[in-house]
């Protein structure tokens, strides 16, 4: 469950980051927690509240937070804690009342996900990346021994918002609207390559199939970029649509029609044109 899945759009990892975070709850027996986003400017916002509640059903319009699942921080919070630093969830924090509600929703639940009303008043996550020593945190870390930190809600900085398009479903149309997290967190079980650049990982599964529309196509340099994630390539598993391993393999026949874009053909031309020059 540890490897991220690489995709080219937030649609895709909105979706798949709630289904993976709900089998990494059932394996490891814990609960799933969600809260909605911040949320405005819904473009064909669908008619008729029980049409507005089943599309509000679609994954992105919570956060999620799941005791041990891995993520990553949105923003620059301050020099040792930027965007793209890796995070393991740990614990929610709440004031009394929501404390007690919490508990109580949690001891009278028969499922694996619990929806609160409201968010809790911070994450607290734990820095997993090496140079995160007891000692350049002692100060603020939560448990002595350990590197636990507060993502608190209401930070001075708000963290971005994002356009995302809904599917259409029973009679309503597809309809897009823009989204902002409450904390600079997000899970990684899924992520886009844009957001994966620049990290090493020990595996990857990439999503190579073909989508509907080109806008949220893998290009040439978004599968070099995911390629180059890992240090061999038998650490890469793919994640193929299709009812059987030939249709599977089919939705990858795009990929040999890829080129890269005319920009970059240009500056690879005049800077191999360079370096031969330099060399004479």
């Amino acid at each position: 469950m540890s490897a991220p899945c690489l995709i080219a759009t937030n649609r895709e990892r909105h979706t798949l980051n709630y289904i993976r975070a709900r089998q990494f709850a059932k394996k490891k027996k814990t609960i799933l927690v969600k809260w909605e986003t911040d949320h405005k400017d819904w473009e064909q916002k669908p008619i008729g509240k029980s049409f507005i509640d089943e599309a509000m059903q679609d994954p992105c319009f919570y956060e999620y937070f799941v005791k041990g699942a891995d993520g990553y921080i949105t923003d620059n919070i301050n020099c040792n804690m930027i965007n793209g630093t890796p995070i393991r969830l740990h614990s929610l924090s709440f004031n009394k009342e929501q404390n007690i509600f919490y508990h109580d929703v949690k001891q009278k639940s028969k499922e694996n996900v619990i929806h609160l009303p409201f968010p809790p008043l911070a994450i607290n996550v734990i820095l997993t990346k090496e140079d995160a020593t007891e000692k350049l945190w002692k100060d603020i870390t939560l448990f002595p021994g350990k590197v636990i930190l507060p993502i608190v809600y209401k930070r001075k900085r708000a963290t971005y918002s994002q356009p995302v398009p809904l599917p259409s479903a029973n009679f309503y149309p597809a309809s897009t609207i823009t989204i902002k997290s409450r904390f600079p967190i997000e899970l990684a079980f899924a992520m886009t390559v844009h957001k994966a650049m620049g990290r090493t990982f020990k595996k990857i599964i990439l999503s190579l199939s073909k989508r509907k529309l080109d806008i949220a196509q893998m290009s040439y340099e978004s599968i070099y970029v995911a390629l180059s994630r890992v240090k061999h390539r038998d650490d890469i598993n793919l994640f193929l649509n299709g009812d059987n391993p030939s249709q599977q393999w089919q939705t990858m026949e795009y990929i040999t029609d890829l080129k890269q874009e005319a920009y970059i053909q240009k500056y690879l031309r005049h800077y191999n044109e360079q370096k031969q020059t330099n060399n004479k």
